[in-house]
């Protein structure tokens, strides 16, 4: 942790056991811990320090996705990772214009199986310019039920996904 010219640079954090909860709302947006990331209404004008970042690692984390987007569900739809690793490097806040590493490996929990996750590449979050190779193994089926069915259709009885994407968002425009 340092100040340089006036800007605080932290040289790493780490995250141990954590568990973050994310909600996916109706009209798309994802709200990760809001209480903390939501704007205050009468927040005052003044410009928040530079604030630059070298590692943040978690170890050992947890994570429920809740997802509100799906139509005909009365709740959001949840999805649990465990056994979360992740890193992220070079966070410049609060412009995170600069080009930030990213990789996450995890379990994906299934009803009859757990599967892997690995996410791996770089993102500048400001534009949402990446290159992020996805890679999904063994996972149930039973438990994205939701996103992989109509209401009129019957059912997942079993089976897995494999799944391997590289995806590029250049000028918001995506490659996959």
């Amino acid at each position: 942790f340092g100040v340089l010219s006036g800007k605080v640079r932290i040289s790493s954090i780490v995250v141990e056991d954590a568990f973050v909860s994310t909600l996916r709302t109706a009209d798309g947006k994802l709200r990760v811990v809001p209480s903390l990331l939501e704007k205050k209404p009468d927040a005052a004008a003044a410009a928040p320090p530079a604030i630059d970042i070298g590692r943040i690692e978690l170890k050992n984390g947890a994570m429920t996705f809740h997802d509100a987007t799906l139509p005909g569900r009365k709740s959001p739809f949840a999805v649990r990772l465990e056994q979360l690793d992740a890193e992220v490097t070079d966070l410049a806040l609060p412009a995170l214009n600069g080009k930030s590493r990213l990789r996450l490996m995890g379990v994906i929990k299934g009803q009859r199986n757990d599967g892997s996750l690995l996410i791996d590449g770089w993102m500048r979050f400001a534009s949402k310019d990446s290159d992020i190779a996805t890679r999904l193994r063994n996972i149930d089926l039973v438990a994205l039920q939701p996103y992989l069915l109509k209401a009129a259709d019957t059912g997942v009885k079993r089976g897995t996904l494999d799944l391997d994407l590289q995806s590029t968002i250049k000028d918001n425009r995506l490659r996959a």
